[in-house]
């Protein structure tokens, strides 16, 4: 139950309870009334001591008094919805600047935290309120920024010694164990690949990642991929479905289009236990395109350990380009990752 509702629920079973008070109130004091016995004169000069005594019999009495709350039930009920539908009125109106806080909240990026929301009126507790979220975004945007800095000087550092090493280890290689060699390269490689993409993180995180906006064929970079995919996919058995119709052109910088591709169709070829489904089409009237990339869940968690960047990655690259989403997540027993942008009409 929605607090709008719980407020007006509150503000008409209040005024069902007032109505109920005066009622038993006013019906106890009626009936009191009803029971006494007026005394009149009879007006008779030849009697003049003689009075006429006039009162109600309880079963008048009662039919007066069940006439009455009659009426009254009839008109407490119009005024008991009434008064839900006015306490809901001002529910909503009071709620309004809690909704636009919540509006602001919601459309806060990682740069805009600093910035923080503005107060939505001269209400003291709500600018208390806002005062303490604020000074909250504060903290978390410094320790975000310097989360990020940290991150992208750890990969600078990285960069170096690991180039080195790998060229030491070339130029060694016919002194060393070919098997020794080859391992030895695959790690200093997969090692360069993370300390890439953890840069690439920091600047897309800090805002420095300036994309080149064109128009790109989705449609053909799906299949260029395809074939590659495929050949992975089949080595662990799975099943994967392409369903990508033809004419998807989209605005997007092509480089980070392909990275992001590349994470998500690796990461789902990865962790698939038997089926990959690759599904694109075109949303919103034509105005947006939709690419959804799923996998089943293997019955085993392990297959789940790693790092986690790569989504991190897919996730930074979308934030970097203007008009694109990106969101992951699990449901019946698959997991799926959607990416949605702006429709183009032309190729670049």
């Amino acid at each position: 139950m929605t607090l709008r509702l719980r407020i007006a629920l509150w503000f008409g079973l209040s005024m069902c309870g007032l109505i109920l008070l005066i009622t038993l109130f006013t019906e106890g004091s009626l009936r009191e009334r009803l029971k006494e016995v007026s005394k009149f004169n009879t007006g008779d000069p030849n009697n003049p001591g003689y009075h006429l005594h006039v009162g109600y019999s309880q079963s008048e009495i009662d039919e007066i008094l069940r006439k009455l709350l009659e009426v009254r039930l009839l008109v407490a009920l119009p005024v008991i919805l009434l008064s839900v539908g006015v306490g809901y009125v001002l529910a909503t109106r009071s709620m309004r600047s809690i909704d636009g806080i919540n509006r602001e909240l919601s459309k806060l990026g990682p740069e805009d935290l600093a910035r923080g929301i503005s107060v939505p009126e001269k209400d003291r507790e709500l600018s208390q309120l806002v005062e303490h979220i604020n000074g909250l975004l504060r903290r978390i945007a410094s320790s975000y920024a310097e989360v990020s800095e940290f991150s992208g000087r750890v990969a600078h550092e990285l960069r170096t010694p690991l180039s080195l090493l790998r060229m030491r280890v070339e130029a060694e290689a016919s002194r060393l164990p070919s098997n020794f060699s080859e391992d030895l390269q695959e790690e200093i490689a997969r090692l360069t690949r993370l300390v890439e993409r953890s840069l690439t993180i920091a600047k897309a995180q800090g805002g420095k990642l300036e994309p080149d906006m064109a128009s790109v064929d989705l449609t053909a970079m799906l299949a260029d991929l395809q074939e590659g995919y495929e050949m992975l996919g089949s080595e662990r058995d799975l099943a994967m479905e392409w369903n990508v119709p033809k004419g998807l052109v989209v605005r997007a910088d092509a480089d980070f289009l392909r990275q992001i591709l590349h994470n998500l169709l690796g990461n789902a070829v990865r962790y698939a236990g038997h089926s990959v489904t690759i599904q694109a089409a075109s949303i919103s009237g034509g105005k947006r395109v939709e690419l959804k990339i799923s996998n089943d869940l293997p019955s085993s968690s392990a297959a789940f350990a790693g790092t986690g960047i790569g989504l991190r990655l897919v996730k930074a690259l979308a934030s970097a380009i203007p008009g694109f989403g990106c969101s992951a997540g699990e449901q019946d027993g698959r997991y799926t990752a959607t990416v949605t942008a702006e429709f183009s009409g032309t190729k670049a």
